[in-house]
């Protein structure tokens, strides 16, 4: 049995629970490489980095230190590095929760893919709104076109040359709409 004492009600991922069921089925002491191996027959490189995330998660001291590594004071998980568990787990509350820790490489490769989702969604709707604007008044200045952008509610707040370069896309790229050739400004 792992815990003793005290019976805990522990919200944790399907890896992490068949990670602590191979410390009950076998060793007091497993290596990350010997996981990985009882877990899966092919070891993906996916595979490896959700398990180094949710051991870590298991073995973070500022929640709940379920498992002890060889090597406390690196971030990572090395394959020969070896898990016990905690003998002397001890939790101040029966019902917690055990969630991985993303690693810094996946989490900046995940914001990066957010970021560019957004940019992306904004420049669609600073489109729309200048589309809106253009089958509204017909013909319009530069300047009454940023001014009337820059009036209209958004969830963030658009720079002048952000329309500018949205309205340059409009014009050059997609064709929707198109220059006086008689006054260049509207």
């Amino acid at each position: 049995m792992l815990f003793t004492e005290k019976s805990y009600i522990m919200k944790v991922t399907c890896l992490m629970a068949c990670v602590l069921l191979l410390f009950k089925n076998k060793e007091d002491k497993l290596t990350f490489k010997e996981i990985l191996e009882a877990l899966a027959s092919e070891v993906s490189e996916d595979l490896k980095d959700e398990l180094e995330s949710n051991i870590l998660g298991m073995c973070n001291p500022k929640k709940a230190l379920i498992l002890l590594k060889d090597f406390k004071d690196k971030p990572t998980v090395e394959l020969r590095e070896g898990f016990k568990v905690n003998t002397d787990f001890n939790y101040k509350l029966l019902r917690f929760s055990c969630e991985p820790m993303g690693t810094k490489k996946k989490m900046d490769k995940e914001k990066q893919v957010l970021n560019s989702n957004i940019k992306n969604e904004r420049q669609m709707i600073l489109d729309a709104k200048l589309v809106k604007v253009f089958k509204a008044r017909r013909t319009i200045t530069e300047t009454e076109l940023v001014g009337e952008i820059m009036k209209m509610k958004f969830m963030w707040k658009p720079t002048q040359l952000e329309v500018l370069q949205r309205l340059g896309n409009l014009i050059d790229d997609k064709e929707w709409v198109a220059r006086d050739e008689k006054d260049p400004k509207t």
